[in-house]
């Protein structure tokens, strides 16, 4: 008997009550809601934990992280009572995390601050004394110090908001008033990320916007903690899992998704660009991207002016009219980058009709990426990653994307106004929290102590949120045995998942491994890697012939 169904089964019916427990249109014995109805005489003995007549349910949306799932708040005499996933919600589909049920606390913790608290006149800076003062109090005392700043410099106004969620609208305040330092809890979790995905792939791709599990064959994580979009990620990889996908994790400890995924790669900390950018140097030395796409859908073709040390280098060229100009192959000269119609050369340098030289995007990406200093050789020390694991990562990812590509049907739009019928899609995806520009010394310590970042499971729920106090030298001392001991425990556990690893069989020899024996779209060549960046010493001056037309 599975040890699941054996704790559902009723070992004996009480008195009085033969048969009442067999499940209606079963004979298993499993007893369910429908049950205990009929056995009135024994229900009536159980205790009372929820008087439902007393309570209501509303609907809210979860703010212990960027998630926004869905909640069901269960109100009892106008109080919290407890908070449950909402069933159907599109992001959580009614699962919740230990943060989100544990949200109750940042209405009735006793660690929540209810009124201004002011350091003691008595107390020195440091000494984490403080009393409570009237709203009107520290309303006004605010008022006659930042008068007094205004009037002088704004400039010496800094603050931070903490995690308050309304980081637009501080933002702006510090703006009318007049100063530029100030700061918070965005600027230093992710929203350098977010940014950098407005102008990459034109949204935010962390929390926001989440990868195409229901298609996905390849998907790597990078640098994702459990405590972040936890539910949407836990039901993505449920899925991946199930349809025998792919999943490799990027993270310093293998604790939380990593202990999940298919392969696990310890990088160094804060190296997480680099080994990126070295997967980028073999897919740009075995000529393995989208040539059509970048011509089509990217800035790849524009023409980038090339006058170190003179106004407008790095920038744009452009024509008298303001837009960019890129190499027309069919006419054989410049162009207007928007147009559609024409033929970007996405490879090659030309002077600017001003005389100034200019190189496209694509170019100046391969001068750079192509060099030596971003191969896998020249990186594995400093990422921690072998480097024939770093070209087989790539070339699997490569396989996936190009021999397994998918056919999706969808009507849509392009941008310059042509009708489709569907797009080709790759199924390969990555999702990345703040680990690619976060990560520091102290990253690999907070996965191996979940409950130190969350105040969910910190002190079981009892609501201690850490305060301003004074540290003794004996409680540093606890602090840095403390510290040992999850040193020791660490080691011991990566000694552990060394026996473990790469249970899952993938070649290092076939590009690809066992994607290499999935089905293939018929008509189409086998992959080959085509050899060490023929492509690029062949167009070093000139423009490849791609004829892509935007």
């Amino acid at each position: 008997m599975r040890r699941s169904a054996a704790r559902r089964r009723t070992p004996s019916a009480p008195a009085g009550t033969t048969g009442a427990f067999d499940h209606p249109g079963t004979d298993d014995g499993i007893y369910s809601v429908s049950a205990f109805k009929q056995i009135p005489a024994f229900a009536s003995s159980l205790p009372r934990f929820e008087d439902h007549e007393r309570q209501e349910i509303r609907h809210s949306t979860c703010y212990m992280c960027a998630c926004r799932c869905g909640i069901r708040v269960t109100l009892e005499d106008g109080r919290i009572r407890f908070i449950q996933g909402t069933p159907g919600h599109p992001v959580n589909n009614g699962v919740i995390c230990a943060k989100g049920s544990a949200g109750i606390m940042k209405q009735y913790s006793r660690a929540k601050l209810r009124n201004p608290l002011r350091r003691r006149r008595d107390a020195e800076r440091g000494e984490a004394a403080f009393e409570e003062i009237s709203w009107d109090e520290a309303l006004d005392e605010l008022t006659a110090r930042l008068a007094h700043i205004r009037a002088t410099d704004p400039r010496k106004l800094a603050y931070f908001t903490g995690r308050d969620q309304m980081q637009a609208l501080s933002g702006l305040w510090a703006t009318q008033f007049g100063t530029i330092n100030w700061a918070a809890h965005g600027g230093f979790c992710s929203v350098n990320m977010a940014a950098a995905g407005l102008y990459t792939t034109g949204h935010s791709f962390w929390e926001f916007g989440e990868p195409d599990f229901e298609r996905t064959r390849y998907f790597m994580l990078w640098g994702v903690a459990e405590d972040h979009d936890s539910n949407p990620l836990k039901l993505g990889i449920d899925q991946l899992k199930r349809r025998g996908a792919k999943f490799v994790s990027v993270n310093p400890v293998r604790t939380g998704y990593s202990a999940l995924a298919d392969e696990w790669l310890p990088i160094r900390p804060g190296t997480d660009g680099l080994l990126a950018l070295a997967m980028v140097h073999v897919l740009l030395r075995h000529e393995l991207f989208d040539w059509d796409y970048l011509v089509r859908y990217t800035n790849a073709p524009y023409l980038v002016v090339q006058t170190p040390g003179q106004a407008g280098d790095g920038l744009f060229a452009r024509d008298d009219e303001g837009r960019p100009l890129v190499h027309d192959l069919g006419q054989g000269a410049l162009a207007d980058g928007t147009a559609s119609g024409i033929q970007p050369a996405l490879l090659g340098a030309w002077e600017t009709p001003d005389g100034r030289p200019a190189k496209t995007v694509m170019t100046l990406i391969a001068e750079r990426y192509l060099d030596e200093a971003y191969g896998p050789e020249a990186v594995a020390e400093r990422c921690g990653i072998d480097a024939a694991r770093i070209e087989r990562l790539a070339l699997e990812l490569a396989h996936v994307a190009f021999e397994e590509a998918i056919e999706i049907e969808c009507r849509w739009t392009d941008w310059a106004g042509r009708e489709h019928d569907s797009f080709q899609g790759r199924p390969v995806s990555m999702h990345a929290m703040r680990g690619v520009s976060a990560h520091s010394e102290r990253v690999p310590q907070l996965p191996r102590d979940p409950s130190a970042a969350d105040p969910a499971r910190h002190g079981r729920r009892a609501g201690r949120a850490p305060r301003a106090r004074p540290v003794s030298q004996d409680h540093a001392a606890r602090c840095a045995a403390a510290r040992r001991a999850r040193h020791r425990a660490s080691r011991w556990t990566r000694r552990r998942w060394a026996s473990r690893r790469d249970r899952r069989s993938w070649s290092s020899t076939t590009p690809g491994g066992r994607c290499a024996s999935t089905r293939r779209t018929p008509g189409r060549r086998r992959w080959r890697p085509t050899g060490p960046c023929t492509w690029w010493s062949r167009t070093r001056s000139t423009a490849i012939p791609t004829r892509s037309t935007r």
